[in-house]
């Protein structure tokens, strides 16, 4: 993994690049973003603006009072810095609703529901704007299985998917986002207090070179550990990943069916 000035240059030129191009390949001439007041979405946000001008970005803020207000604020704060338009909408009287109807008390089910009536709210939005939906998820959540599937990962275009969490703060950095938003702990928002570091049991710092090196360098397991990893380390980032490998490749489809006579 690359730590230089230039390579983070380099990477910020590559995906305003891609930004801009890949929109040209959608029927859609602007984005929308869901601003979470996190660091992803706000350096998606940034990059976004980049590559398409302030006026084609739309952020959308979708509090369910589960998170931190801080999130909330900014949400708004980024959206205020770069002069884009905003929405914010309260969608906790809708999980109110639903939770009437189907009662449930597990934090992370709700929370992955919460999670998918926000990208379904995106979609409705993004609709009514001609624009494409961004995602913001990086490759660290990703090969660590830290999303909801055909949630947070359902985007049109994705500018982070090869990004590391590491980098992606790295990389807010450079954009000159607030050092607020890039010193705060990875959180999903399921409740109040809760980060995904927490949860994992390690750091993304720590779990990021060994991801690095597995499923980019192709390293075994025990090329890793030769690597100087600590050992104990290694068994749990791989272990995750490898427990949450279905949620890469949803749905499971069946093999092509053959065709008579062949």
């Amino acid at each position: 993994m690359q730590n230089s000035r230039a390579y983070y240059q380099n990477l910020r030129r590559e995906l305003t690049n891609f930004i801009a191009k890949a929109i040209k390949r959608t029927p859609y001439n602007k984005a929308v973003i869901g601003l979470s007041g996190g660091i992803d979405s706000t350096v998606v946000a940034y990059l976004a603006v980049e590559a398409l001008g302030k006026d084609r970005v739309l952020g959308v803020s979708l509090p369910s009072g589960t998170a931190s207000p801080d999130l909330v604020r900014d949400a708004h704060a980024v959206a205020r810095d770069l002069e884009i338009k905003f929405l914010e909408i309260d969608i906790s009287p809708l999980m109110q609703v639903y939770r009437g109807l189907v009662p449930d008390n597990d934090p992370r089910r709700v929370g992955s529901k919460m999670v998918r009536e926000r990208m379904s709210i995106l979609y409705h939005i993004a609709s009514m704007n001609n624009a494409a939906v961004l995602g913001t998820g990086n490759r660290s959540e990703y090969l660590l299985g830290y999303f909801s599937v055909f949630g947070d990962v359902a985007c049109d275009i994705n500018p982070l998917a090869w990004i590391y969490k590491t980098e992606v703060k790295k990389l807010g950095e450079l954009l000159g986002v607030s050092q607020t938003v890039i010193d705060r702990p990875p959180t999903a928002g399921f409740w109040v207090g809760q980060t995904d570091e927490k949860e994992f049991g390690f750091s993304y710092e720590d779990a990021d070179p060994i991801l690095h090196l597995a499923f980019d360098k192709g390293y075994t397991k025990d090329q890793i550990l030769r690597a100087g990893l600590n050992g104990d380390l290694v068994e749990r980032v791989l272990a995750r990943a490898r427990d949450t490998e279905f949620k890469r490749n949803v749905p499971i489809i069946p093999p092509r069916p053959a065709e008579p006579g062949i």
